[in-house]
């Protein structure tokens, strides 16, 4: 299993449903979080069966802190972003967020304390205000308010005939990939959360969206004490907003640090940007 959701899935885990599956093996010590001075985000991973899709994970990302994941295709990046809302179970380890063990927090308290950002937007036929808050009652209007302006998504809302009623089509077709993706990270944004996760948020998007999409998570980062998890398999996005990077290949970290250190590594030059 390469460790992405179907729409089904998603759409069961925004309802708090349990979708730990026993096949998709990743054995990680992941602390993903803990008190609001300390780390939001931890991993770690001994090492494991070759059907573990994660062995010897390990990192940490401190309030306020952009920390990037990258790796090709198969790397289990996409399986590691799914461990810490629990879409998965990790088969060994621990994830915390903000100190606390999420195999111990109730599924729907844990994911309004993660904003997640999946790969595909994952709109619907409805309201923009409906789609923001998806009829959480502890989502007011404030906050959604509040959370289209953090997303940079605030102006175009009430250009729209009808504001925050304004309608969107089935996947959110009448908007651009930009709006659509500043509309997720919107809705993640409006419970509060401690950590943001991205899950490749530039995925499908030409270069002025990506652009957009780069100033609106610096202005998130400028203006919030939250943790960013950005999952993402373009080199040059994460080296021009995370502080540290963490290279996968085949479940391994075979590289962290500085973006500097990391576009330098010759482990990295060799197994991701196709080096000798």
């Amino acid at each position: 299993m390469d460790g992405t959701l179907t729409q089904d899935e998603i759409n069961a885990l925004l309802n708090g449903m349990d979708l730990s599956d026993s096949s998709n093996n990743a054995s990680k010590d992941e602390p993903a979080g803990s008190s609001d001075d300390a780390p939001a985000a931890t991993a770690g991973a001994a090492p494991a069966s070759n059907a573990d899709a994660l062995t010897d994970i390990s990192f940490c990302a401190a309030p306020g802190e952009t920390i990037g994941v990258i790796g090709g295709t198969g790397s289990g990046k996409s399986t590691l972003a799914n461990l810490i809302p629990r879409f998965y179970d990790a088969t060994d380890g621990q994830v915390l967020v903000r100190g606390e063990d999420v195999k111990t927090l109730q599924l729907q308290a844990l994911r309004t304390r993660i904003g997640v950002v999946p790969q595909k937007a994952l709109l619907f036929s409805g309201t923009i205000r409906d789609n923001l808050s998806m009829w959480n009652p502890a989502v007011s209007e404030a906050d959604m308010e509040q959370a289209a302006k953090d997303a940079c998504i605030y102006d175009f809302i009430i250009r729209q005939s009808g504001g925050f009623n304004y309608m969107l089509t089935e996947n959110a077709a009448n908007l651009s990939g930009g709006q659509r993706q500043r509309m997720e990270i919107a809705r993640a944004l409006a419970t509060d959360p401690k950590l943001l996760l991205l899950d490749e948020p530039a995925a499908g998007m030409n270069p002025n969206e990506t652009a957009e999409l780069m100033d609106t998570i610096s202005t998130i980062r400028k203006n919030f004490n939250i943790s960013i998890l950005l999952i993402e398999h373009d080199m040059s996005f994460v080296m021009n907003i995370c502080e540290r990077l963490y290279v996968l290949d085949y479940g391994q970290v075979i590289a962290e640090g500085l973006p500097e250190e990391i576009r330098s590594n010759p482990k990295v030059i060799a197994a991701y940007l196709g080096g000798e």
